[in-house]
């Protein structure tokens, strides 16, 4: 496996000292990053879900937005097609 090193980084995590790090592989220096992802989810260096959260209520509302356009007053989808969109599109972002 050959590993990228500017696609990858570091984090320290919380402890009771400041703790700045070198690490370097294979010769190049890797960075270090308040935040990463694992297995889909972000946390950042105090391991909390803050970042995570706003960026999927960021995606969410960009969906409810596009329903809303739909669900017109006086034309608009069908509540089937509504439900069927918030299904597909909405749901699987918010689990």
């Amino acid at each position: 496996m050959k590993i990228n090193t500017s696609k990858n980084s570091f984090s320290v995590l919380p402890s009771s000292q400041i703790i700045h790090p070198r690490l370097r592989y294979k010769g190049t220096a890797l960075s270090q990053s308040n935040e990463f992802k694992y297995l889909g989810v972000t946390f950042n260096k105090k391991l909390n879900w803050k970042n995570h959260v706003d960026k999927i209520a960021l995606r969410v509302s960009k969906w409810i937005n596009v329903l809303k356009r739909l669900s017109g007053s006086r034309w608009g989808c069908a509540h089937t097609i509504l439900n069927f969109m918030y299904q597909k599109y909405i749901l699987p972002v918010i689990t």
